[in-house]
């Protein structure tokens, strides 16, 4: 169970006759691993990413470290034999790790509802994602942007003294400050004098109380990387990266992703066909490096001022 987006707790309860039935088939280290496995069914699926943890054969419950938030896990525990094979004592339910950023969808509505009607197979209210509205919202945004450059012309050319005769509507507001400082301040007027949020400024007040006011505020990054290595070979060959069998798909490809340290990373990888007779190999070495890391989370966000 997760007990927050970097954390997850996990517990069992196993029989010492069934952990001894694993020792006499090679079980040699009892060890807890974790499987990356969004959107994908580990019983025919390679996860995304492994990580394995040994832990204590007395132990009953263990926190583990995530390695990416917003993703789905399950845990297995169970013994690691000295030829590589895991052998699992139990498997847990897919859990879904929440992330550690804070949500984007942020939508108060308010319903009246009877104190006595009977809620059950109902629904209230029907919410829309986010990503379903941005269609419709750049349209409309689109047309209020249209309407707005056309009034915010109209407000600039009603100018009191305005020499043209009739009225001219520019789209675009450079050109509007171009005419107006060619045809109605004198040279000498300066920048000032330039039209401000507040209309045009005929009376020399600064143009500075149109600036926004300065607060402080809360800033806030979260970067990592992650390491995916993937491949393909026949689907009945055998895998092994880094010395640890890797499970194929139905179709021969594989694809491992963890979380990317800091350090070198060793992967040599194996693929030995059906016969055992031939094999095919490469070795891949991955080394990450981070110079600086200035991040922190929101929660972790303090208000500053701005320099």
């Amino acid at each position: 169970m997760p007990r927050d987006p970097q954390w997850a707790y996990t517990y069992w309860d196993i029989t010492n006759e069934h952990k001894e039935k694993l020792r006499q088939q090679g079980g040699q280290q009892i060890a807890l691993r974790i499987y990356d496995s969004t959107d994908i069914d580990l019983d025919y699926q390679s996860p995304h990413s492994l990580q394995e943890y040994p832990c204590d054969e007395l132990a009953r419950d263990w926190y583990l470290n995530i390695p990416v938030s917003d993703r789905d896990y399950i845990i297995d525990i169970g013994y690691r034999c000295g030829d590589g094979r895991w052998l699992v004592l139990a498997r847990s339910k897919k859990v879904h790790i929440p992330p550690v950023y804070p949500s984007g969808w942020i939508e108060d509505i308010f319903v009246n509802i009877n104190f006595k009607q009977d809620l059950r197979d109902k629904t209230v209210q029907n919410l829309t994602p986010p990503e379903k509205k941005i269609a419709a919202k750049t349209y409309v945004n689109n047309i209020y942007d249209q309407i707005f450059d056309t009034a915010e012309s109209t407000e600039i050319m009603g100018v009191a003294g305005f020499p043209f005769g009739s009225i001219q509507h520019f789209h675009d507001s450079t050109k509007i400050k171009q005419v107006i400082s060619s045809y109605i301040f004198p040279s000498d007027m300066g920048m000032w004098a330039l039209p401000t949020t507040s209309g045009i400024n005929m009376s020399g007040v600064s143009c500075y109380a149109s600036l926004p006011p300065i607060h402080p505020c809360q800033f806030w990054l979260i970067a990592d990387a992650e390491l995916i290595v993937y491949g393909a070979t026949e689907p009945n060959a055998t895998v092994t990266i880094g010395g640890r069998p890797i499970k194929l798909n139905q179709d021969g490809t594989f694809r491992l992703q963890m979380s990317f340290q800091d350090g070198l990373i060793d992967y040599p990888i194996l693929a030995v066909a059906a016969d055992g007779e031939q094999t095919r190999s490469i070795h891949i070495k991955f080394e990450r490096e981070t110079p600086s890391r200035y991040i922190n989370t929101t929660e972790k966000a303090d208000f500053e001022w701005p320099s």
